[in-house]
């Protein structure tokens, strides 16, 4: 049946190529994009007040050969949870646990049914055109799992661009291996783009274990990777006030699971992760009004095999979205934003008694005033799940402009988490069982901050200061029981409060390019009434740093650019005994260097990671490797 699907997509891929290309002989005529267009995104239109980063066009092409857990690791305030390179790696925003963060794909929310997540090891950076990071709940824009922030993602496409190609190859320590490349045919009414990304790593870095007597140096056993990913995307314009779109990746990754730190031998563990998304939308602006409609779909298979045990167990799940918005501007100063969605949920696994889904109905409405100097939103969200009501949700927020480059933001939201298929349905093994009596989480986020920005031709200043507070009650967390098996258990009260503060500096001063970009968080991240749980009230949660830092020093001179970045983690507990891992701290280099020829540009590229040598633990008992280099050339035809 899986196999069939993919079948489908990728004809539906080739078919809409093809039309797409045979459109442009007939429909080749320049349209004006209605203004309209400007407010595809509910991030950047409803939701006033919060702290949104965005990773810049520069960076996500700098880092392109990158997981999007290496780049967020290194260019924000998150907290990048990964059991070693090409691991599954999930993200914590201001304290909040994987499923409180999520994950929008051009428009459809991605986070797994079954567990509530998403693996950004599986997700390459050269498949990414705008990336954003919300911080900060909001569940009444983007629903159940947004308690504490948010990452977006999109696909770009300009019109009138040409015809544009690029492949790339490149290769490093640890037998690591990539390849890529991309096709974007841009016409006046039509655009078309096909990208590729391979990647075979043996993943057999040297490293220091540090939970053996003595501290031996060995070599990572069975911990190599295997990836092949495919992304396609389509844009076209229908008269003068419409267009259409599309999007697909298909994605395949599969890793050989390495043994503990502190195990002896080796392991013969695999798992496959299969990932399909795809998204069709279309929208009209004209004057005032715009509608757009979008259907969309997140397929996830995840194959575990344990050949030792015998154990095989398959997890599918598929997550169908339809979404209709209808935004209005009245007075030239008034905005109202009419949303429906309906999403459907299907999760199977070796580990259910049977298929269970799920039906979430949300109407949602949205508000926004804006005359000088004042922007403010409110936003309303009632959810119905499977006929039952959840209660309303609200977020509010105000942007006003104090002088000219200051102003002071604060957003204040309601938020909520459904229990994950797995938390509710998981049977009883013997060594772990769901709990289908389990509460949604409900809570609180608020903030509020200074924000500076000045942009005076070729270069950009900006900063900020912002202050937060995220309270979430009946918060779920896995523990173990009387009997020892564990088990999904609503944690009465969880609360994170902290700091961020950034500054950077980009300039563009031909021949010369000079980046300064710096970071810093503090998270106290602790239980309040720790419940049924082993935690103690004021323990700081697991695997959530006070402390990160992340800086940037980049510098450029014509078609070189050079950059060093750092980055510190601070203590982490790992345990409910409040075991902790040492602090660390990383250093990287890179270096682009363009030639431009005749009918082709070449770009060479070289990289190292970890240039001090720094011995380290992401995950407790998880090998991090020590000092790597990564070198390569992109081609670039005109």
């Amino acid at each position: 049946m899986e196999l069939n699907l993919k079948r489908k997509v990728c004809s539906v891929i080739m078919v809409l190529f093809s039309v797409l290309v045979v459109k442009a002989d007939i429909t080749d005529t320049l349209h004006a994009i209605p203004e309209l267009e400007i407010q595809a995104s509910r991030l950047n239109y409803y939701l006033i007040g919060a702290s949104v980063q965005k990773i810049d066009s520069i960076t996500l092409s700098n880092y392109e050969i990158l997981s999007l857990a290496e780049l967020l690791n290194q260019k924000s305030s998150l907290a990048v949870n990964s059991y070693g390179p090409g691991g599954l790696a999930g993200i914590s925003i201001r304290g909040g646990a994987a499923h409180h963060a999520s994950v929008i794909w051009n428009g459809i929310n991605i986070q797994s049914p079954m567990h509530g997540g998403v693996n950004f090891s599986t997700l390459p950076v050269c498949f990414v055109d705008e990336a954003q990071i919300q911080y900060g709940g909001a569940s009444t824009l983007f629903g159940s799992g947004n308690a504490t922030g948010s990452l977006h993602m999109a696909e770009n496409l300009v019109f009138n661009h040409g015809i544009q190609g690029e492949i790339s190859g490149f290769g490093g320590s640890a037998g690591n291996f990539i390849q890529s490349g991309r096709i974007l045919i841009s016409k006046k009414s039509w655009v078309s783009s096909l990208k590729f990304f391979t990647q075979q790593n043996k993943n057999n870095f040297r490293f220091q274990n540090t939970e053996k007597i003595n501290k031996p140096y060995e070599r990572l056993q069975h911990a190599g990777y295997k990836q092949l990913g495919i992304a396609q995307a389509n844009k076209m314009m229908i008269g003068k006030h419409a267009w259409i779109g599309t999007n697909v990746w298909l994605l395949d990754f599969h890793k050989d699971l390495p043994v503990l730190m502190s195990d002896n031998g080796t392991s013969e563990v695999t798992q496959n992760d299969r990932n399909i998304m795809y998204s069709a939308y279309y929208r009209y602006a004209v004057n005032r009004l715009q509608f757009k409609f979008q259907t969309g779909g997140f397929y996830n298979e995840v194959v575990y095999h344990d050949p030792e045990l015998e154990l095989s167990n398959n997890n599918h799940s598929f997550s169908l979205i339809n979404i209709a918005e209808l935004t209005s501007t009245f007075f030239h100063q008034v905005d109202i934003g009419i949303i429906l969605e309906q999403k459907h949920e299907k999760a199977r696994s070796g580990s259910y008694q049977e298929p269970v889904t799920r039906n979430i109905l949300s109407p949602i409405l949205s508000l926004r005033y804006h005359r000088k100097p004042i922007v403010t939103s409110l936003n309303i969200r009632k959810e119905f799940v499977d006929g039952k009501f959840i209660p309303l949700v609200f977020s509010a927020g105000l942007d006003l402009t104090l002088i000219k480059g200051f102003s002071l933001k604060s957003q204040i939201s309601k938020n909520y988490s459904l229990p994950t298929m797995n938390d509710l349905y998981w049977e009883n093994d013997g060594q772990v069982t769901g709990n289908p009596d389990l509460l949604p989480e409900t809570g609180w986020s608020y903030e509020g901050g200074l924000y500076f920005e000045q942009d005076n031709n070729n270069t950009m200043i900006h900063s900020s200061l912002v202050l937060f507070h995220n309270q979430i009650s009946d918060w779920i967390r896995w523990v173990q029981d009387s009997n020892k098996i564990w088990i999904p258990l609503n944690l009465k009260k969880g609360r994170s409060r902290g700091i961020e503060a950034v500054a950077g500096i980009r300039s563009n001063l031909q021949p010369f390019k000079y980046v300064l970009d710096a970071r810093y968080s503090f998270t106290r991240a602790v239980s309040l009434e720790a419940g049924e749980t082993q935690m103690t009230d004021g323990d700081q949660l697991l695997y959530v740093p006070k402390h990160k830092v992340n800086l940037t020093l980049g510098w450029g001179f014509g078609s070189i650019y050079m950059e060093y970045s750092q980055i510190f983690v601070s203590e982490r507990t790992f345990d409910n005994a409040q075991g902790t891992l040492e602090p660390y701290t990383l250093g990287n280099v890179l270096l682009k260097s363009g030639l431009p020829l005749k009918s082709i540009d070449l770009e060479f590229y070289f990289s190292a990671s970890n240039i001090w040598n720094t011995r380290y633990q992401v995950k407790h008992a998880y090998a991090m490797p020590l000092r790597q280099f990564m070198g390569g050339i992109k081609i670039l035809f005109k």
